[in-house]
């Protein structure tokens, strides 16, 4: 056995697989009590929607999938939400939840239209944007909503 296949074994057993499983949970760092949102996302493809999913959870939060119009279920529940506005779907979700204060980003391959932007929306990103400034956003967003507070 050569050095560079026992190598490769070594490496592929370092590689934590559970890690970056979209499903798994990632854990706060110790001490950390921020709280975990739950962010809303509209996006009408899957691979983006993967994408911004595995953003979301990375920062520590609970993605949720857009059900879609009419199920209306569990919307009343989100911290923030991530919007593709190209669709009318979104544009009525966003108008909704804009009017109970809750943060809106909006991500497109297209430039902001006058339409758009008077939803006053938290952020503007365009495709392709680097994940970083997702991550920036979101946080921004989230740090101007006031902490949840459990009633036991």
């Amino acid at each position: 056995m050569s050095s560079s296949s026992s190598m490769t074994r070594m490496r592929r057993r370092a590689f934590i697989r559970a890690s970056y499983h979209p499903g798994g949970p990632i854990p706060a760092a110790p001490g950390d009590a921020a709280r975990v949102a739950r962010v809303l996302i509209c996006e009408p493809h899957d691979d983006i929607t993967a994408l911004l999913e595995l953003v979301v959870r990375r920062l520590g939060h609970e993605p949720v999938a857009y059900p879609g119009a009419g199920a209306g279920g569990g919307l009343d529940r989100v911290d923030a939400a991530v919007i593709e506005p190209g669709e009318r779907e979104g544009l009525a979700l966003a108008q909704s939840l804009r009017t109970r204060s809750i943060p809106v980003l909006f991500t497109s391959i297209y430039p902001a239209e006058s339409s758009v932007l008077a939803l006053e929306p938290d952020a503007y990103l365009v495709k392709p944007f680097p994940l970083y400034a997702l991550e920036r956003a979101l946080e921004q967003a989230l740090a101007k909503q006031p902490a949840a507070v459990a009633v036991g």
